[in-house]
Parts: structure tokens; C-alpha cells; sequence
């Protein structure tokens, strides 16, 4: 993510927000916690139609919950076939590789899983 991305999402849980979630950049970008709350800098896409790299074929969905005193997060990574722009749930292995990527900066995040969950 660039420092532009990182000031704004800053000034959103400053003035109020409880959650970023970023988009454009067409790439999975990583995960960070400021003042407890989870910013997804950029999730990349869902269905992307252009096949020149293997960044811009995977996506990544959230699910949150909310439950008790905790806000509980898990990660579901996508990535579209080639030449089909049909998505499809990732693999395993694949989906653990981009979890462990994007969620190596938050405490406390199971990677394998691509769960984690913050104080609401």
C-alpha cells in the first residue's frame, strides 16, 4: 500500500471508523491494525477480465462477525480462471500462502486460517 492509502485510512479510524476496507489497486494488499481496527488496504478483484499477472487473478472476501466483545474476521481468497473470468474458492495451500502474506502484520492472526479477531 502506498503512505497516501495508510494516511487516509489513519484519518477514517481517527475521525470514527471501526473498519477500512480499501479497493482499486486490482491487487491483494496487505492487512493492518491501527488503534485496534483492521484495514484491508485493497481485497484485488473478484472478476477480473485481464491475465497478465497472477496478483491481479486473485481477491480476497471478508466475513465478519459479531459476536460478544469481539469482532471476528475470516478471510476467504478467490482467484479467477484464465481466459474465463470465472472465480473460484482458492485451494488450501494457495489460499494459506496469501493469508500468511496479507496477514503477517496483525497479532494474533491464524494464517493458516485467515482468521483473527479485535476487541469491538
Amino acid at each position: 500500500h502506498t503512505l497516501a492509502q495508510e494516511r487516509l485510512a489513519k484519518e477514517l479510524v481517527d475521525d470514527g471508523a471501526d473498519l477500512v476496507i480499501g479497493h482499486h489497486p486490482h491487487v491483494v494488499e496487505d492487512v493492518a491494525l491501527y488503534r485496534g481496527k483492521p484495514v484491508f488496504y485493497s481485497l484485488g478483484n473478484f472478476v477480473f477480465d485481464q491475465y497478465f499477472s497472477t496478483d491481479v487473478m486473485e481477491g480476497l472476501g471478508v466475513t465478519l462477525t459479531l459476536e460478544n466483545e469481539y469482532a471476528d474476521y475470516a478471510l476467504t481468497g478467490y482467484a479467477t480462471m484464465e481466459s474465463r473470468s470465472a472465480p473460484y474458492v482458492m485451494s488450501t495451500t494457495s489460499s494459506s500462502a496469501l493469508y500468511a502474506r496479507v496477514l503477517q502484520n496483525v497479532p494474533g492472526a491464524e494464517l493458516e486460517r485467515g482468521t483473527f479477531s479485535v476487541p469491538r
